[in-house]
């Protein structure tokens, strides 16, 4: 009976301790499993960030390689807009001859007109002094008046030339103002574009700072863990990082393999990100710097648009006055012409004078005489005058060119700031994917960190 009884103490505390075993097993196998799955979880996590990563570096790529051909296109403007300066200023100079020989012809002009004045002066004197012997010499009379018929016309046809010269040069005024107003035009799109280089500028500055921030953010974080290795002392220094794993050199207290290598199997590539986000960001600081000279030259350009239309408002004053000079001209020619038609009509009372009409009739000779002479010299007058508004004419051509050109130029520059946005839109957009691939990978890496923690406590039962 005792013997019974201790056999069934016996057995009851095996099942016990059986029971207790079985127990704990069981505790330790969940905790097991809770660690596996947290590890798993971790593991995707830290992939799936790596895959953004991945897509942010693309497109940070293309957006550098759109600023790029938008860089190349605006230096291609900018050479097109100095070939139209350079058109635009031979224009000018031709322009400005054509001006200073018309004037020259203008001086000579009035010189032949002083002469003829004179000419006429002197017929006047003579006619005076024949005021009190106008008796006969009927036909000689009706000589000079048949002269003088014919310089009539002559002169009235002279006048309409004048006339006619006077019109081309208010033509001209008008062609000068609307030229003028071009060039005004072409001032205020580059007013606009100065205008822009604040916000152009100031956006390169911020991706220039926020891809900085991304780098700094992997950078300080492998950093640390390679300070606690003992392969890197101090505070973080961005080129020491990034010479640090370019380094081929390899490492026996890390395996016998690179820096980057044992960062990249740590830590999911983190090295290699460091790496582009290193490149990214020195390409960014290049890219503002380059941004910086462009808005510098903008408003070069600015300033020298200004200055063409200050020269242009001057020459636009110089032709408008020469243009008043040749409406003078044009009211004294009709003032001679009335003269004119005077000394003809008193001539038709010379008829009978006396032989003191001789004395005056020799010196109304003279004076025709001088005033023939005097043809040639407003005959040259005229074909200076001429050969001069032609000049004019002809680099009428040239200037539009060069308008043409700077417009067409401008118009590149124009349409290259949306293809330099675009670029600077694809690095942000890039910058930030990069950013939120970033803290995916540092989520991921703090759950493997946890993961791998509870799959420890549940190997070793703490």
């Amino acid at each position: 009976m005792t013997k019974t009884i201790k056999l069934w103490q016996g057995l009851l505390i095996t099942l016990v301790v059986a029971a207790l075993l079985i127990g704990g097993g069981l505790f330790y196998v969940s905790k097991l499993r809770d660690g596996a799955q947290q590890l798993y979880d971790g593991a995707q996590q830290l992939a799936d960030g790596s895959s953004q990563v991945t897509e942010g570096l693309s497109t940070v790529s293309d957006g550098t390689t759109t600023m790029n051909d938008g860089l190349i296109t605006y230096t291609d403007g900018v050479s097109q807009v100095n070939d139209g300066l350079g058109s635009l200023y031979d224009g000018l100079v031709t322009y400005t001859d054509g001006v200073s020989t018309l004037y020259s012809g203008e001086v000579q002009f009035r010189a032949g007109l002083l002469t003829y004045t004179n000419g006429v002066a002197q017929v006047d004197t003579g006619l005076g002094s024949l005021s009190t012997g106008l008796t006969t010499y009927t036909d000689g009379v009706a000589q000079v008046n048949g002269g003088l018929a014919q310089l009539q016309p002559a002169v009235k046809t002279y006048t309409d030339g004048v006339a006619s010269l006077n019109d081309g040069l208010a033509q001209l005024e008008t062609g000068i103002q609307q030229y003028t107003g071009g060039v005004a035009t072409l001032n205020d799109g580059l007013a606009t574009l100065t205008s822009n280089n604040e916000r152009l500028t100031g956006g390169s500055q911020s991706l220039t700072e926020g891809l900085a921030k991304i780098r700094d953010t992997v950078g300080v974080t492998i950093w640390n863990a390679l300070a606690n290795g003992g392969l890197v002392s101090g505070e973080y220094c961005p080129d020491q990082l990034a010479q640090k794993l370019s380094s081929t050199e390899t490492v026996e207290a890390l395996g016998g393999v690179t820096v980057l290598a044992f960062v990249d199997n740590a830590n999911g590539n983190a090295g290699t990100l460091y790496l582009a986000l290193y490149q990214a960001a020195s390409g960014a600081s290049e890219l503002n710097t380059g941004i910086v000279a462009y808005t510098d030259g903008a408003s070069a350009a600015y300033a020298g648009s200004q200055k063409l239309v200050a020269a242009n408002d001057t020459l636009n004053s110089g032709i408008t006055a020469a243009h008043a000079g040749s409406q003078t001209l044009t009211d004294n020619n009709a003032a001679l012409n009335n003269a004119i038609s005077q000394l003809y009509a008193g001539t038709q009372l010379l008829a009978g004078s006396n032989d003191t009409l001789k004395s005056g009739v020799s010196q109304l000779k003279a004076g025709t005489s001088q005033l023939a002479s005097n043809n040639a010299t407003i005959t040259s007058a005229n074909g200076q005058i001429v050969d001069g508004v032609r000049q004019l004419n002809d680099n009428r051509a040239s200037v539009l060119d060069g308008v043409t050109q700077l417009k067409t130029g401008t118009q590149q520059l124009t349409d290259n700031n949306a293809s330099i946005l675009d670029g600077t839109s694809q690095l942000s957009s890039g910058s930030q994917q990069l950013y939120d691939g970033s803290s995916q990978v540092t989520d991921g890496l703090t759950t493997l960190k946890e993961g791998t923690h509870t799959l420890l406590k549940g190997v070793g039962g703490k």
